[in-house]
């Protein structure tokens, strides 16, 4: 998971550039659209209480499954909204649905995918922190040692791990991926149907010349299997020295188990390594309240090290449905 520490640099500087007057329509698609945009762009609008029930369809690294949890909002003292997630369950697992035995099975699954910290969101339904991460540890742990199952030793060390700063950025980047996957990512677009955008902008916000990634907006057009819908694509391209850029936290763990005297021949090595990220998000959403009904999303990453004979792909796809249900009176 540590390769995901670094999506917040990809992601965080998204709704800036969609403001940025460089952005020009690299072409005009003709699209059915009968959906109208809101004036001055998609519009977050989510009531207190509101809940959905959704299903995630996911495939990772060969295995599947399909997963089911509620997410609901509530508001904070600081103005801003929490997200929680609850009644987290298997449907199915690797092609078989889930049954009472597979339910035992999977308990320990369940637990540690339970132990989702809390989401706080904008009033206008921008990503703000990731908050109870201590709160996370503390389950996933308490879980570890009422199950009789995990030593002692074992679950000191699966604490540690999980206080790391690189897993803490691992578990923001993760919630900030997915939320900005279903909204972030559309808040405030004002496209034109059949409009393709492109745009460069820097992996690391902080150092604007330094290596960039490619990102090109789409409005495919009304959604025909939900009416009232929009579909929105957002393909971002990290490759080259971008990628390297992203890539080298995942050596380090395999760098600092080698030997001194091997150090300067190691680092040599990864200076050739070769890359590429690739993450497409389709969204099927409602532009005047940005409540999706159905988002797709995919990641591709491919790392290359010639001289260490490591050539690897791993590719992550969810595929996420909605059920909206109204806030209680």
């Amino acid at each position: 998971m540590a390769r995901c520490s670094s999506y917040p640099q990809l992601i965080a500087p998204l709704l800036a550039a969609f403001l940025l007057p460089a952005l020009a329509v690299a072409e005009q698609v003709p699209v059915n659209a009968t959906v109208a945009t809101p004036e001055g762009g998609c519009t977050y609008s989510w009531p207190e209480g509101m809940s959905a029930k959704v299903t995630d369809k996911v495939d990772k690294k060969g295995k599947n499954g399909v997963q089911a949890f509620t997410l609901t909002l509530a508001p904070r003292d600081d103005g801003n909204f929490e997200v929680h997630y609850s009644d987290f369950h298997f449907l199915e697992f690797d092609g078989e649905k889930v049954t009472p035995e597979m339910e035992k099975q999977l308990a320990p699954v369940v637990a540690m995918a339970s132990a989702i910290p809390i989401t706080v969101v904008s009033p206008s339904g921008s990503f703000v922190e990731v908050d109870g991460f201590d709160a996370m540890i503390t389950n996933v742990v308490d879980f570890l040692v009422a199950s009789g199952e995990v030593g002692k030793e074992d679950v000191a060390m699966v604490e540690s791990m999980m206080r790391t700063p690189g897993m803490k950025s691992t578990v923001i980047g993760t919630a900030q991926a997915t939320w900005n996957g279903w909204i972030g990512d559309w808040v405030g677009l004002d496209l034109k149907p059949g409009a393709v955008v492109d745009n460069a902008i820097p992996v690391n916000a902080s150092a604007p010349e330094g290596p960039k990634q490619q990102l090109r907006i789409e409005h495919l057009g009304d959604a025909p299997d939900h009416p009232g819908h929009v579909r929105f694509k957002l393909t971002i391209t990290v490759a080259d020295e971008a990628a390297r850029e992203l890539l080298m936290p995942m050596l380090t763990p395999m760098l600092s188990q080698i030997p001194a005297s091997e150090q300067a021949k190691m680092q040599e090595a990864v200076a050739t390594m070769t890359g590429a990220i690739v993450r497409v998000v389709e969204a099927t959403t409602d532009p005047t309240t940005l409540r999706p009904a159905r988002v797709l999303t995919s990641k591709i990453t491919t790392l290359k090290v010639a001289a260490l004979g490591m050539d690897q792909e791993q590719k992550e796809t969810h595929e996420y449905t909605f059920e909206w249900v109204p806030a209680p009176n």
